[in-house]
């Protein structure tokens, strides 16, 4: 009898400690539900409150029953964050479309070559730039007939677009009226400064500033160091137009511009001066002397580019 009542209390006992068991393996089964992510594009990081859950999508998430700040990371898209309130042995499906990183960085005028921090992208505006962690990059935008705009971009308070207009590098000036050298005085000067579009006397003045000059030998637009005691040279090319603002870039100066051209030329003509820069002039009027095949004076509209060995004069 003793025995049959000590192995009742064992297995009593042993029956216990089994169902004490299961319920400290699995006390909170009842009160967890399912999260099934996916994305698009796949294969992005699960974050739930900051933490890494060292998933990617697409997967499940077993998660206590409340509200939870779920996001989603990949390179080189924007991070994306949702909230998911999960319920107790529920499960719930959130199909997440990630957004491209980065920022579009459109210019004005557009097609401006994109460098980033002094290296060329191969990409021209209007494109989408991606840029990686927060420190600060820089880009340069750069298009014939205009200054280089440099600017500094930090990833994080860039926003989605970025609008830059860039400044011309070309200004008009002239009519200009310049007279042949046969009398080169103040008051009749004989000279162009392409840079400031003046007329200046060849012998006075701002002469040393001259880049061409108009030579009664010929009548011709002659550099000016084909005067005694100026030193600027400029070579010149004669354009395939009349119209000057036709918006045609310049060839690149080389061997076959000269350093003069005849009065009498009706298109527009391409000069290389002595300190890199292109202009593009036109002898709009002849008048003075004894006949136009005599003219005493010219007048020449210009258009000159700022910026160093650009050869650009698109509007």
């Amino acid at each position: 009898m003793l025995k049959r009542l000590l192995l009742s209390s064992i297995l009593i006992a042993a029956g216990f400690f089994y169902t004490g068991c299961d319920e400290t393996n699995n006390p909170v089964t009842a009160n967890k539900g399912k999260v099934f992510i996916t994305s698009t594009p796949s294969a992005a990081q699960i974050f739930v409150n900051g933490v890494n859950q060292s998933k990617v999508t697409p997967d499940t998430l077993s998660l206590d029953a409340g509200t939870y700040q779920i996001t989603l990371k990949k390179s080189p898209f924007k991070d994306t964050t949702f909230s998911v309130t999960v319920t107790a042995n529920q499960t719930i499906t959130r199909a997440i479309t990630m957004s491209e990183g980065g920022f579009v960085l459109v210019s004005t005028p557009s097609g401006a070559a994109i460098a980033l921090d002094g290296s060329n992208t191969g990409f021209s505006t209007p494109a989408r730039v991606t840029l990686a962690g927060t420190s600060n990059f820089t880009i340069t935008l750069t298009k014939e007939g205009y200054m280089d705009t440099t600017f500094t971009v930090n990833p994080s308070t860039v926003g989605d677009t970025l609008k830059i207009t860039l400044t011309s590098a070309l200004v008009t000036y002239g009519p200009v009226k310049i007279y042949e050298s046969a009398a080169p005085l103040a008051s009749q000067p004989s000279g162009l400064i392409f840079k400031t579009g003046q007329a200046s006397s060849i012998s006075s003045g701002n002469r040393l500033l001259v880049d061409v000059w108009y030579s009664t030998a010929g009548y011709l637009i002659a550099s000016a160091d084909q005067w005694s005691g100026l030193s600027r040279v400029t070579y010149m090319k004669v354009g395939g137009s009349t119209n000057l603002s036709d918006g045609v870039a310049s060839s690149t100066k080389d061997n076959s511009w000269v350093k003069s051209v005849a009065d009498t030329q009706n298109n527009y003509i391409f000069a290389y001066d002595n300190d890199g820069n292109y202009t593009k002039f036109k002898i709009v009027g002849r008048g003075g002397g004894t006949s136009l095949a005599d003219p005493a004076w010219v007048e020449i509209q210009l258009i000159y580019n700022k910026k160093v060995n650009d050869k650009g004069f698109g509007n």
